[in-house]
């Protein structure tokens, strides 16, 4: 009983984790529930932050990556940062 517990805690503790990098919350709090939370803690230790690899657009507000030169959503021309 107290193993599920403290699964149940390490879940919630992954998806805090989650939210606080920008990653999908939903997708990790399913991952430690299905698989483990140490496998998804590996993962988000490894992936690190999402705005590392993406931005956002100043016309549409949909996320595209940093390298783009124009947003694949509305078409407008991107500055490099």
């Amino acid at each position: 009983m107290e193993f599920l517990f403290f699964w149940i805690i390490f879940t919630v503790l992954i998806g805090i984790w989650a939210s606080n990098l920008g990653r999908n919350v939903f997708l990790c709090i399913l991952g430690s529930l299905l698989l483990s939370p140490m496998l998804v803690a590996i993962y988000l230790l490894i992936a690190g932050k999402s705005d590392e690899l993406y931005k956002k657009c100043p016309q549409c507000a949909e996320l595209v990556k940093k390298e783009a030169l124009v947003c694949k959503h509305c078409g407008s021309k991107l500055t490099k940062k």
